[in-house]
């Protein structure tokens, strides 16, 4: 439990419904289809390209993320896809050795990070507030 000054209030807003897709076609196989092959762009054209040449990312002050790191990353990206879980919105190197999974809205947002000490960290935002904080590995 993350302990915070922060409180809900207020009464929970009723469901809207909206034409976005349904519970019925997230599930179908065209939707996981998809799912799995953003998560493949992610693996093929971030991960493996920089597992082939890590040294390409360095610049001043940004220290790349080491082989094994991207190594980490690739077997957390595979195990998500492989599990169902939506595909980040973005994959960066953080600049500090680590990459950053993120994902999110104009108010929600969820970073995972695989960090150069071989610690996988999620965090997860609301309206910029840390809501929870779950070290994975």
């Amino acid at each position: 439990m993350i302990e915070t000054p922060a409180i809900l209030s207020g009464q929970p807003r009723r469901e809207v419904q909206t034409r976005a897709l349904d519970d019925a076609e997230l599930a179908s196989s065209r939707s996981r289809e998809a799912q799995r092959a953003a998560w493949d762009d992610v693996i093929n054209h971030h991960l493996i390209e920089w597992g082939r040449d890590p040294g390409a990312l360095a610049e001043d002050d940004f220290v790349p993320p080491s082989v094994e790191t991207i190594t980490l990353a690739f077997k957390v990206a595979k195990e998500l896809r492989d599990r169902g879980y939506d595909p980040p919105v973005r994959v960066l190197p953080d600049g500090n050795g680590g990459i950053s999974f993120e994902h999110g809205d104009a108010t929600y947002f969820e970073t995972l990070n695989v960090y150069e000490d071989g610690t996988v960290e999620l965090l997860v935002f609301q309206d910029c507030q840390l809501l929870e904080r779950h070290l994975l590995c």
